[in-house]
C-alpha cells in the first residue's frame, strides 16, 4: 500500500526545496499533505522522547529532534 501525500509529505522533509522540485507533482491534496505532515511530526516527537527515555548515546541530537517536531506539533495547533 502507498498513499502519494505520505510519500511526498516524507519526501518534502527530506530533500531541500531545490531537490524536492523534481519529485513535486500537481494533483496532490493539500490538505492530505498537512494532515500527513502533522501525524509525521507527532511520530517523531515520540520518537524523540523515547531516544531520550532511554538514554540514546546522542542526547543532544535525541533533544533536538524532540524539541523541533513538539515545535510543530504545537505551530499546527495554534
Amino acid at each position: 500500500y502507498g498513499d502519494l501525500e505520505s510519500e511526498h509529505t516524507f519526501l518534502k522533509w527530506v530533500y531541500a526545496p531545490e531537490d524536492y522540485q523534481y519529485f513535486a507533482r500537481p494533483d496532490l491534496e493539500p490538505a492530505r499533505m498537512a494532515f500527513y505532515k502533522f501525524a509525521m511530526h507527532i511520530s517523531l516527537t515520540y520518537a524523540g522522547s523515547c531516544f531520550i527515555r532511554r538514554n540514546f548515546h546522542n542526547q543532544a541530537w535525541a533533544q533536538r529532534l524532540f524539541e523541533r517536531n513538539l515545535d510543530e506539533v504545537l505551530q499546527h495547533l495554534s
